[in-house]
């Protein structure tokens, strides 16, 4: 369903199912308490014989969550074993086709160096598609997972009630839960970002906000021609976003660490 010209969008593309649980759910459940209209975008279900079962549990998760799951057009490979750089240019292809589509304030996805090698793929290919997008002021929100953002600079504080909420859509991705409990990296995570994130946001010596959990995001805006500007950074739910003047060109667009030893043949993962 593609929402009305009138309904704030935020688009989420997740590599796989359980990492609209993971990425950046506490910011996603916040912006959808503000009225924004969550659209999770699956890049992929697993191997061939994990995908029914996997697809009936994202299914699952999102009715928790609230958000609604679509489908990529056509399907990407994001193993190990694939060719990742043909990946990287079909799904850039797709994410324009969806930027079209939904015209979303704010798109979501992992960080181009997020050291997995699907997750560096999407983020990626989300960039190529941001820098082509004729859509001003489009929001691009980078998560960190495998790897941790060096430059985070949205504070996302969030309760009890929204932990139990992600932690209840996590449970629904019982294939992957199986293989490793990830509920123990939720809750690690958001603890450790309560403790240490004000001061990763705003600065060493800050004090701590006083919170039970958080999130951190690293927020761009992208300046024609070719710049990607870090907004100010921000305690969500209370500052607005505002351009900042600090570029992120380089970083983002430099090999990561995965595909540089990748295509050195280094590494057999």
């Amino acid at each position: 369903m593609t929402p009305s010209p009138s309904t704030r969008v935020v688009l989420h593309f997740a590599p796989h199912p359980d990492d609209e649980c993971l990425g950046a759910p506490a910011g996603l459940l916040r912006l959808a308490s503000l009225g924004y209209q969550v659209i999770s975008i699956a890049c992929t279900y697993g191997r061939r014989d994990q995908q029914l079962a996997r697809r009936l549990e994202a299914r699952r998760a999102h009715e928790i969550l609230g958000f609604q799951l679509v489908d990529l057009e056509h399907v990407i490979g994001l193993s190990a074993n694939e060719d990742l750089v043909a990946a990287e240019s079909e799904l850039a292809i797709e994410v324009e086709r969806l930027l079209v589509r939904f015209h979303p304030e704010i798109v979501v996805s992992p960080s181009p160096h997020d050291r997995h090698h699907g997750h560096e793929v999407v983020g990626r290919a989300v960039m190529r598609a941001l820098e082509n997008n004729p859509q001003p002021q489009t929001r691009w929100w980078l998560w960190g997972l495998w790897a941790d953002l060096p430059f985070p600079n949205v504070f996302i504080p969030f309760d009890a009630t929204i932990f139990s909420t992600i932690e209840s859509a996590l449970s629904a991705h019982k294939s992957e839960l199986a293989r490793n409990d990830y509920r123990d990296v939720l809750r690690g995570r958001s603890i450790s970002n309560a403790a240490l994130g004000s001061e990763r946001v705003f600065g060493f010596g800050t004090a701590r906000y006083d919170c039970l959990h958080a999130e951190l995001i690293t927020e761009l805006l992208h300046v024609k021609p070719q710049n990607w500007l870090l907004t100010k950074p921000r305690l969500f739910g209370t500052d607005a976003f505002a351009p900042g003047d600090i570029c992120l060109d380089k970083w983002l667009h430099r090999a990561s660490i995965t595909s540089q030893l990748r295509k050195g043949g280094r590494m057999p993962f």
